[in-house]
């Protein structure tokens, strides 16, 4: 079965964040985003302002403001321009929002949305898209992580270690991944692959690289998935 949204190709919005664009698409946009990006910002230019606009496109303010849950993957969106530097830059900046103060949570953490957004992208893999069997990667905030995966049958069940050393806000950029010692040059993991635990390396630079910018290095658009044959 393929679900689409007439809304998806019409409403986009680009945000600047400290210097840096932000894509914040329509409600629909996680099954359709290569077909958001293409059109409306386009990967030549790495997720800039729309082409032609004096201010960003769509909305009189220029800033991101990641307190609700519908563009929570908003910064995600630049895998899909080639650009996950601006994805890392992004997500560090949205990190600051949180503390362990008594007003820390950013907007209302509505049964665990926003918690869940802050644990996943510490991880540095984060489920842009719901039902999706694919996780989008970014840079983890630690230097190590130890996740349990519980157990489904045969399905899922082990332990997924994480380790990116040296991580820190200013060590953000993701120079290379490596799964089980195999090199990972996309900006996803297929769920298969994890789902019995593993080892995750991250290599970190204080500047952008090339990982994840050539054409392909994008992950999938659910919604642009030949049908199944449901109905």
């Amino acid at each position: 079965m393929r679900a689409r949204t007439a809304g998806a190709s019409l409403l986009t919005a680009v945000l600047l964040c400290s210097g840096v664009p932000v894509l914040l698409p329509a409600a629909s946009a996680p099954a359709e985003p290569a077909e958001l990006v293409n059109p409306f910002v386009g990967t030549q230019n790495f997720g800039n302002t729309f082409p032609g606009a004096s201010a960003p496109f769509g909305m009189g303010k220029p800033t991101y403001n990641p307190n609700n849950e519908p563009d929570l993957h908003a910064p995600y969106m630049y895998l899909w321009a080639g650009a996950p530097a601006k994805t890392a830059t992004v997500v560090r900046a949205a990190m600051t929002l949180f503390t362990n103060g008594p007003d820390g949570m950013t907007g209302n953490d509505d049964l665990g949305t926003m918690s869940a957004w802050y644990v996943f992208s510490s991880l540095g893999l984060y489920p842009t898209m719901s039902g999706a069997n694919f996780l989008a990667l970014s840079s983890p905030q630690f230097a190590s992580a130890t996740v349990r995966i519980g157990s489904y049958g045969k399905r899922q069940g082990g332990t997924l270690r994480i380790t990116a050393p040296g991580a820190g806000d200013s060590r953000r950029y993701v120079r290379s991944v490596s799964l089980n010692g195999r090199d990972v040059h996309r900006t996803w993991l297929d769920w298969d692959g994890i789902a019995h635990g593993g080892t995750l390396t991250h290599e970190l630079g204080t500047s952008p690289s090339s990982w994840g910018t050539a054409p392909g290095d994008e992950p999938p658009s659910v919604g642009g998935a030949a049908a199944d044959g449901g109905r």
